[in-house]
């Protein structure tokens, strides 16, 4: 979990490690990468999703036949082929990915962003139920501080975002 107060980063963050982890695997140059972000084996593949929009995504219609709407695997399965639909990707391009034995890591964002007392709690949950997914891989999730409650995913390891120096602002 990183968190601290707005405009401190942390979507930028999340950014930048999904910049780093596409130009690497792009480029087939994976050891900087993981030595910028402290990986080791193969490069995940970076899954970027505003836990507001999920939240948005999970109250919206239920899809019939579709027994894992509302969950956040359902939602990157339909994210990842609403921002990519020009490549015509099959409904079951993500699960192909988990299944090859692609690791992915879930870069979740703005916690804080469900603004319902109720629904961040829901969502929160389901950022647990994600952790839980032997396939899933890593999972970051940022959060504005006061956000950040006990009563939030459990078992994550919590960061403060600090300023960044000049020389990191350039």
């Amino acid at each position: 979990m990183i968190h601290n107060a707005p405009g401190s980063g942390k979507t930028t963050y999340l950014y930048v490690i999904a910049s780093t982890l596409a130009r690497a695997m792009r480029a087939g140059q994976a050891e900087e990468a993981q030595a910028a972000l402290g990986l080791e084996g193969p490069l995940p593949l970076p899954i970027y999703i505003s836990l507001g929009d999920y939240n948005r995504y999970r109250l919206g219609r239920r899809e019939p036949g579709d027994p894992e709407h509302g969950t956040l695997l359902a939602y990157a399965r339909y994210a990842l082929i609403r921002q990519l639909g020009g490549l015509n990707l099959p409904k079951d391009f993500f699960e192909r990915l988990l299944t090859q034995g692609r690791t992915c890591v879930f870069l979740l964002d703005g916690l804080d962003e469900v603004v319902d007392e109720r629904h961040r709690q829901i969502v929160s949950g389901d950022v647990e139920n994600l952790s839980y997914i032997d396939d899933v891989g890593r999972i970051v999730v940022t959060s504005r501080t006061r956000a950040v409650g006990e009563q939030t995913t459990a078992d994550l390891h919590r960061v403060e975002v600090q300023p960044m120096t000049p020389e990191q602002g350039r």
